[in-house]
């Protein structure tokens, strides 16, 4: 029972501050929890901390609530459309990837989210060589059907600073082409395709292509 009336007491005084913060034109962003990977899935409240007045409100907060919220910064993060959890935009490593998606009508899912959706997942990245599907989310495309274009392996493609890392999505289309021995037209006619980042370093970017027998009907654009 002591637990419960300390969380609960901790609650009343973060919708206080929160109302104090937002009479005091003090702007701060609350998230019910995080859904980025590698973080404890708790509340977190982002703002821009740099001046006096947020600063003293960040340096209180972070005494008071100790490490049973997150604070951050705002222009770091944003929230799931479906869930309002928190997921990073802007990377804390060289290795890090998008662990959202943004869909249509720029909705944002976070990596569970996604599950529920998997159809607007996968025309987010469907024939879109702007575009590239991560781990969090390639395992949608393939329940639909993708696989790698030949069946002991897919090629790898690398793109960064070193000597050699010059690959690009037109080049790898180019690719597929000729490994097929189809033109440009036919190859869309008959196959639909995604990217797929497999691996991020501090100079490059590792990627490969996954494509299906296109459904018929469905038109490559």
């Amino acid at each position: 029972m002591e637990l419960q009336e300390r969380l609960a007491t901790k609650s009343e005084v973060l919708i206080n501050l929160l109302n104090y913060a937002g009479e005091h034109n003090c702007y701060i962003t609350e998230y019910p929890g995080i859904a980025e990977p590698g973080y404890d899935d708790k509340p977190m409240l982002c703002a821009n901390w740099n001046p006096d007045n947020m600063s003293k409100i960040y340096n209180w907060a972070e005494k008071y609530f100790e490490d049973e919220i997150l604070l951050d910064w705002d222009d770091e993060w944003m929230g799931c459309t479906d869930c309002n959890k928190a997921v990073r935009t802007t990377g804390n490593s060289y290795g890090w990837t998008a662990a959202y998606v943004i869909i249509e009508d720029y909705e944002v899912l976070c990596r569970e989210c996604a599950k529920i959706y998997p159809d607007k997942v996968l025309d987010a990245y469907l024939n879109n060589s702007k575009r590239a599907m991560t781990d969090d989310f390639i395992q949608i495309a393939k329940d639909a059907g993708f696989h790698c274009p030949e069946l002991e392996d897919c090629p790898r493609f690398e793109n960064g600073w070193h000597p050699g890392q010059n690959d690009t999505p037109a080049s790898v289309l180019e690719y597929i082409y000729r490994l097929f021995e189809l033109d440009k037209k036919e190859f869309h006619d008959k196959f639909d395709y995604v990217f797929y980042i497999t691996g991020v370093g501090q100079f490059d970017v590792h990627f490969t292509i996954l494509i299906r027998k296109k459904v018929e009907g469905e038109k490559y654009e």
